[in-house]
């Protein structure tokens, strides 16, 4: 047994006090260390150098803080900090923006020194794979204009009323009898909203046909609770899953693709046509090409046309539902008088529809309030981080000591945190108020004015702008690589819920899990977004409506 001493004798409870002296030595070099590190994040915090976050083990750096903490362990650092921070992760350089002016110089920078496809390539492609990064933000900017959107307005409501009518047929008691058995929200939501990107984006048949095939097929690529076993280096079994899903998805979509080429070729070569899966192929292919090219080429062509879709297919879908489920969880929820409102609005929409005649469908697209409530769903839970990638050194706005500050090679990203809780736009930022937008600092685009120049114009989505140098709405980017499916993301979600509620009654079932608001949310490891992972437990009663 060790034998106890008084420390002048050697030994203090058996160890040495030789050995105590360096433990103290030691321990003492490290506050030492740490005070000097600080003094020099601070005296380089607003200088040329950008100051580094601390990191225990060199090369893996903070990717425990990414994985574990994404969304507050930035704003922490940014407060120790300052407005713009680097750090190490797997030995790449990543570093944190906050604020303007380096939002400007992000945006700025997005469209040469700023590379978007180069930054997500190198963290998105183990978890969906590259068709990812084969769709054409401007070709979709083009295709999805507000015109476009109305003109498939009317037969997208009729088929997601009859979609959602038909999966409910067995589930919701005929009117009159009460309420359905409790049903989670988010199955009904997903697939809704998945067969509206169907129709828009390739052809109605394939919604009406091949929809719920591919909706289960594009689930695998949700990655949440299984990020390991895709990063792994070797195939598991979830990677060949996603791997043989992913190929089934874009044969389908590429045999449509093929089909509607055929047509393209017998209608006049000046004619625009009015789908986007038309003019995704009559922008990538003259009618020469089409004319010229064998069954072979033409596969050939489907499949690149297919992988475009597919990238938007994930984009759209799964952020869309993510954030759907959200904003129904927000107004189930809050203040009653939020679903209140946006039940009248519903009402008012039908009832303007129903004027016409009773086979009219009503007009999603008039929707404000509810615009308003999914802003600020996106807002209280932005979608992700924005992410670049210089090649070279990026050069950032000067700090208050009048130098330049120079970003190194790497992962350039901007905290969105501080975009949503910038007291000085959104007072109670962690409350969830849509009402907001509706008073100052906030102005509608009807009511806006240029000499009000201390208010933010809304857009007609009543969201605050994301312009370069005004960029208050964290869920859609900024600059030349903004989120060219913004006004599609707003429609889907605004033609689900009128749909809905034009047929049924909703309420919240209180669950234990649930009860007080409460609910379980994960965050995305890297990206940072927050993502609702606990089921929106609900009942459903039947409307009396006319078209039955």
């Amino acid at each position: 047994m060790p034998s106890f001493r008084p420390l002048g004798e050697g030994l203090y409870f058996g160890v040495s006090s030789s050995s105590l002296k360096l433990l103290f030595a030691l321990l003492l070099s490290g506050i030492v260390l740490r005070v000097l590190q600080k003094a020099f994040v601070y005296a380089t915090r607003d200088r040329g150098t950008v100051p580094r976050a601390p990191f225990w083990i060199p090369w893996v750096g903070n990717l425990k803080a990414l994985i574990f903490d994404p969304v507050s362990w930035p704003t922490k650092m940014h407060d120790e900090l300052g407005e713009v921070f680097t750090t190490t992760v797997l030995g790449y350089n990543v570093t944190f923006l906050r604020g303007q002016p380096m939002i400007t110089a992000f945006a700025k920078g997005s469209t040469k020194e700023l590379e978007i496809f180069e930054g997500y390539k190198r963290i998105v492609t183990p978890l969906v794979g590259v068709e990812l990064f084969s769709s054409n933000a401007n070709e979709v900017r083009e295709a999805l204009t507000s015109n476009r959107l109305n003109t498939i307005q009317p037969g997208l409501y009729l088929y997601i009323r009859s979609a959602i009518r038909e999966d409910l047929k067995d589930r919701v008691p005929e009117f009159g009898t009460g309420w359905s058995e409790p049903m989670a929200l988010q199955p009904l939501m997903t697939l809704s909203i998945f067969r509206m990107a169907c129709f828009s984006l390739v052809s109605p048949t394939l919604a009406i046909n091949h929809s719920d095939y591919l909706a289960k097929r594009m689930k695998s690529m949700e990655v949440v609770d299984d990020v390991g076993s895709v990063l792994f280096p070797w195939d598991t079994p979830t990677k060949v899953r996603r791997r043989r899903d992913r190929e089934e998805v874009l044969a389908c979509v590429a045999g449509y693709a093929v089909t509607r080429m055929r047509e393209l070729v017998t209608v006049g070569e000046d004619e625009s046509p009015d789908d986007f899966l038309g003019y995704a192929i009559k922008t990538s292919y003259s009618r020469d090409d089409l004319e010229k090219a064998d069954e072979e080429q033409l596969g050939e062509f489907g499949e690149k046309i297919a992988r475009r879709i597919y990238g938007l297919f994930f984009v759209g879908f799964i952020s869309t539902g993510s954030r759907g489920a959200w904003c129904i969880q927000d107004l189930l929820t809050g203040d009653p008088s939020f679903l209140h409102r946006v039940r009248d609005d519903v009402d008012r929409i039908v009832a303007a529809a129903r004027s016409i005649s009773p086979e009219e469908p009503p007009r999603a697209e008039d929707h404000d309030f509810l615009n308003a409530c999914f802003t600020e769903t996106l807002r209280m839970h932005p979608i992700g981080t924005w992410l670049r990638w210089a090649e070279q050194p990026f050069v950032l706005p000067p700090g208050p000591s009048g130098e330049a500050r120079v970003v190194p090679h790497g992962f350039v990203t901007v905290t969105t945190q501080s975009i949503r809780t910038d007291p000085s736009v959104y007072p109670e930022a962690e409350k969830y108020d849509p009402q907001r937008y509706y008073r100052a600092p906030f102005v509608s685009k009807s009511e806006y004015k240029p000499t009000m120049t201390n208010s933010i114009r809304l857009d007609s989505l009543r969201a605050p702008p994301h312009s370069m140098n005004s960029t208050l709405q964290p869920s859609f980017g900024v600059g030349a690589h903004q989120c060219a499916g913004r006004h599609f993301a707003y429609r889907m979600f605004t033609t689900f819920v009128t749909t809905l509620l034009e047929s049924f009654d909703l309420e919240l079932v209180e669950t234990e899990k649930n009860r007080g608001g409460k609910h379980v949310m994960s965050e995305t490891p890297l990206f940072g977004s927050r993502e609702l992972m606990s089921e929106v437990t609900i009942r459903l009663r039947r409307r009396e409506v006319p078209f039955e």
